[in-house]
């Protein structure tokens, strides 16, 4: 749902020399669609709600941090969720990843066993939110760390492991990729049977590897650039009607 001119859902037909007939099964699929537009979007809940559900829970929640998703083209570097965590004084959480290369790269340099404080996140663009200033230790740095989606590997790139107080532990590191799978984090060396709540940077494609470790798996409408819920969404350019901002982009058709 990019801010452009064109902006919107298409319907594409392909016909045998007949261009009247494929016009005419367009609209009339474009039509039917349309009607179902109440049935097929979901609403999903905000940040504050979602972590209030999760400490209400007695088994482990997955969290998918959704509108900070970089395989959409989101920064991957905000820092709301981890802010929120820590503001309420969540305990045994992991979150992950933050992309950083700069805070990598002053932990890699630090070393292991080093403690230290970090500013973290927030620094790519406004909707990334504000830096976070914390004091961690630095549990473990991995190089050349990749991550299973499906059979294939997706690189992550060098990634660091900081342990904050209340046993929350912060994957960072420097290539933007979202999160597929717990190797996130196990191969830092972080233990996901101890952690109550997870919180990953991702849409949907976590949801298979990470369902087998959680009681509950929560999509979030987390504060970001690509909050799924599209009616919080700003558009100046769009030149033709779009629902849900237009009743019924149909009338004057």
């Amino acid at each position: 749902m990019g801010d452009v001119a064109d902006v919107g859902a298409r319907m594409l037909v392909i016909s045998d020399g007949d261009p009247l007939s494929a016009e005419a099964t367009a609209e009339r699929l474009g039509r039917a669609f349309f009607d179902l537009r109440h049935a097929v979007t979901r609403t999903y809940p905000g940040l504050s709600e979602c972590l209030a559900r999760a400490a209400g829970r007695s088994g482990r929640v997955v969290l998918a941090d959704m509108s900070d998703n970089s395989g959409d083209g989101a920064p991957g570097d905000s820092t709301y969720v981890l802010d929120a965590i820590l503001e309420r004084g969540d305990r045994d959480v992991a979150v992950g990843m933050i992309f950083d290369p700069g805070a990598v790269a002053i932990a890699r340099d630090a070393g292991e066993g080093t403690t230290l404080s970090l500013r973290i996140g927030g620094k790519l663009e406004a909707a990334s939110g504000q830096p976070l200033d914390v004091t961690a230790e630095v549990k473990a740095v991995r190089e050349n760390c990749s991550q299973h989606l499906g059979s294939a590997r997706e690189p992550m790139g060098t990634a660091v492991w900081l342990a904050l107080p209340g046993r929350v532990d912060v994957v960072l590191n420097d290539v933007r990729v979202q999160v597929y799978h717990p190797e996130v984090f196990t191969q830092l060396g972080i233990d996901l049977r101890s952690k109550r709540l997870i919180a990953v940077k991702s849409l949907f494609h976590f949801y298979t590897a990470f369902a087998a470790l959680a009681s509950e798996i929560i999509f979030c409408a987390t504060p970001g650039r690509l909050n799924c819920n599209f009616e919080t969404l700003t558009y100046t350019r769009r030149s033709i009607p779009l629902w849900p901002f237009d009743a019924d982009p149909w009338a004057d058709a």
